[in-house]
C-alpha cells in the first residue's frame, strides 16, 4: 500500500469515527486521536437539573424536560426512578379526575363533561392517557360554591371534611335550586310558561339534565297563571282594584293605560277584565246581587233598581 493510499484510507476512518456509533469504531478497530475522540458521558445531574425535573413532571413529558435538559428521555425517566420522585399522577395534594368524582360521588363521564362544558377547570397531564387531575383545594372551593350545587348531589359526599363545609355553606345561603317542576308549581302555571321565560332570558336559569331556577329569582316574576274558560279566577286583584277596573272601562280607559295606573301588566288587566264580566253574567242568568252594579254598565242590576227586598237576598 502507498502512502498516499494509506493517507486516505485514515481519512476515511476519521470521518466514519465522527459520524458513526462508538462501539462499532471499537469492533472495527478504528482509532482516533484523543482531540476528535467521541465523547459519550453525560455530566452527572446537578440539584437545579432535578428540581426542574420535579417542577414540570405535571407539564412537560420526558422528551420535553430532556429537551430543555439537553439530555435524551430515557435518560430523564431513569432519574426520575432513581430518585423515587412520584408519578405526575399521584402528586401530594391532587386528585385525578376518577378521585375527584369519587369524593363528589360522580363517576368520570360526568366529571369529563363538566370538563368539555368549562364548568369545571383541570389540569391535562402529558402521559398518554391524558389524565385529568386538580389540586384538592381547588376541588373543595367548587364543591363548596352554591352555584355547582346542581351538579352533583350532596347526599352521595362520603368525605367527612367536605361533609361539614357543605353542611354549614346550605345554613348561610339564603336561597336554594328549584327544578323547574317545583318552580312551575310554586308559581302556580305550567313548565312552558316558564321555558319561555327563561329562552327570551326574561327568567335566569342553568341547565344541567333539567332547568334550574333560584327560588329568590321566582320573586320578580309574574305570570298569568290560568287559561282557558275560567282564566283569571286566582289573580291577585282585591274588590276594590276589580271595581276601578270596571269604572275606568266604562270611562272609557284602555288597558294600556290600566296598567300604568294599576302598575300591572296589560294582558293581566285584560284578562281579569273578561274574568269579571263572565261572572256578572252567570249572576245576571242565576237571578242574584251583582256587587259590581254601580261600575259595570251591563248589570240590569242597576243602583236605582230597587230596594234590597225587591232585588232579592244577596
Amino acid at each position: 500500500m502507498s502512502a498516499s493510499e494509506l493517507e486516505l484510507d485514515l481519512a476515511v476512518g476519521r470521518a466514519m469515527a465522527e459520524t458513526l456509533d462508538p462501539k462499532w469504531i471499537k469492533t472495527r478497530g478504528i482509532v482516533t486521536s484523543g482531540a476528535e475522540r467521541v465523547k459519550t458521558r453525560m455530566p452527572r445531574w446537578s440539584e437545579e437539573e432535578d428540581q426542574f425535573l420535579r417542577d414540570n413532571l405535571q407539564n412537560l413529558t420526558m422528551d420535553e424536560i430532556g429537551e430543555k435538559l439537553g439530555r435524551s428521555g430515557t435518560a430523564v425517566k431513569i432519574r426520575h426512578v432513581r430518585k423515587q420522585m412520584p408519578s405526575p399522577s399521584k402528586m401530594p395534594g391532587y386528585l385525578t379526575g376518577y378521585q375527584f368524582g369519587r369524593l363528589l360521588g360522580l363517576d368520570i363521564h360526568s366529571v369529563v363533561l363538566l370538563f368539555d362544558r368549562g364548568l369545571l377547570q383541570l389540569n391535562v397531564l402529558p402521559n398518554k392517557r391524558n389524565t385529568l387531575q386538580i389540586s384538592r383545594e381547588a376541588a373543595l372551593r367548587w364543591a363548596v360554591n352554591p352555584e355547582n350545587w346542581i351538579y352533583y348531589k350532596h347526599t352521595r359526599v362520603r368525605d367527612p371534611h367536605l361533609k361539614r363545609l357543605l353542611a354549614l355553606r346550605r345554613e348561610r345561603w339564603p336561597d336554594r335550586w328549584l327544578r323547574i317542576g317545583e318552580a312551575a308549581k310554586r308559581l302556580g302555571t305550567n313548565t312552558g310558561v316558564l321555558n319561555k321565560r327563561i329562552q327570551s332570558g326574561e327568567l335566569p336559569a342553568k341547565r344541567w339534565g333539567n332547568w334550574w331556577i333560584k327560588e329568590s329569582a321566582l320573586e320578580k316574576v309574574r305570570v298569568i297563571t290560568r287559561k282557558g274558560r275560567r282564566a283569571g279566577d286566582n289573580l291577585r286583584f282585591t274588590p276594590a282594584a276589580d271595581a276601578f277596573i270596571l269604572k275606568k272601562v266604562r270611562e272609557g280607559s284602555t288597558m294600556i293605560s290600566l296598567g300604568r295606573l294599576m302598575k300591572q301588566p296589560p294582558e293581566l288587566v285584560r284578562l281579569r277584565y273578561f274574568r269579571l264580566m263572565k261572572i256578572m253574567e252567570a249572576d245576571n242568568e242565576k237571578d242574584n246581587y251583582c256587587q259590581f252594579r254601580d261600575y259595570c254598565g251591563r248589570c240590569r242590576w242597576q243602583s236605582n233598581a230597587g230596594t234590597a227586598k225587591e232585588r232579592g237576598s244577596i
